[in-house]
Formats: structure tokens, sequence, C-alpha cells
């Protein structure tokens, strides 16, 4: 197996009343991929609905 695995993501952008999608490719090692899977079977949400709700909670710069 490859030292990273890809996995695509979407991300949800809002523009006025418009809502349009942007689509993320992000590199994970292994652990990483392995772990973010295992969270999203143990709290029943897909690893897109992690990853938005993690950047929803960044703070505003």
């Amino acid at each position: 197996m490859n030292q990273t695995a890809t996995h695509l993501f979407l991300c949800f952008e809002s523009l006025s009343q418009k809502s349009t999608f942007k689509q993320i490719t992000i590199d994970l090692t292994d652990n990483e991929a392995k772990k973010l899977e295992e969270y999203c079977d143990k709290i029943g949400k897909s690893e897109s609905d992690v990853i938005r709700k993690l950047i929803q909670e960044l703070p505003e710069t």
C-alpha cells in the first residue's frame, strides 16, 4: 500500500443566497486515514461531515 492515502472531501462554501461546493484533495498517511475512518465509524458521520465541522470551528482571522 502507498505511504499516503488520498481522500476527496467536499467543502461547503456559502456565497450570499447561492450554495457552491469546492472539492479538495488531501494526502493523509495511512495512520491519519485510519484514525479519521475509525472516528467517523464511531460517531456515525461521514469524513466530509467531520472535516467540514472542524473547518467551521476554526477561529476567524
